[in-house]
């Protein structure tokens, strides 16, 4: 969305209390004020639709067990980690980035990670990820990392289908991640099985 500089009379203490508002939610007084101003118009800009999904989510995710809502960095990111059933009980960490600019059908990145010193867990949670990405041509892997574009149709989104999407995604690929490590199954079925967890989210 297109922004424009311009200038305000307002009154100092306004202001303060702006900033201090501003601070708490993880957001600058330009952002604060835009915000106001578009509740006051009825207008839901982008940075609204992402709290809205954020909301929605953390919701949703606190009713499995297992999933932690971690503190929030910014007011466009939303992380939640997952335990994973391994020796020394590491942990998947889900990063949400919801893009400030939501108009070319690219609207935020979905991130998962483990940080783990073993290598033959390094090398495992590589190979699942390799085998994800095989079945996903819209994802990425790089050795414990992964990432995949979050897509909308290019005249903005819906923050509860959003939301529903991202949930699925998450909760499918934290299943298919406990399959992998707890019942030895083989390239082949674990593959069937995230195509079938996929064939689910893509309907």
């Amino acid at each position: 969305m297109k922004k424009n500089t311009y200038s305000l009379i307002l009154s100092e203490n306004v202001v303060a209390e702006i900033d201090r508002i501003a601070h708490q939610l993880n957001t600058n007084r330009s952002g604060l004020v835009n915000r106001i101003l578009a509740e006051y118009v009825s207008y839901e800009t982008p940075e609204l639709k992402t709290e809205r999904v954020f909301e929605i989510l953390a919701g949703m995710l606190r009713n499995i067990d297992g999933f932690r809502i971690m503190p929030q960095p910014s007011a466009n990111v939303f992380v939640v980690s997952a335990p994973l059933a391994y020796k020394y009980n590491p942990t998947v960490r889900y990063s949400v980035e919801m893009y400030r600019s939501q108009n070319d059908g690219t609207i935020g990145n979905l991130r998962v990670s483990l940080r783990t010193r073993s290598d033959a867990l390094g090398e495992n949670m590589h190979r699942f990820f390799a085998l994800w990405s095989g079945v996903d041509e819209s994802c990425c892997c790089s050795d414990n990392r992964f990432s995949r574009c979050i897509t909308s149709d290019g005249k903005g989104f819906d923050p509860e289908k959003c939301a529903r999407d991202l949930y699925d995604y998450v909760t499918g690929m934290d299943a298919a991640m406990r399959m992998f490590f707890s019942e030895n199954e083989d390239d082949d079925e674990l593959t069937d099985r995230i195509t079938e967890i996929l064939s689910d989210f893509r309907h």
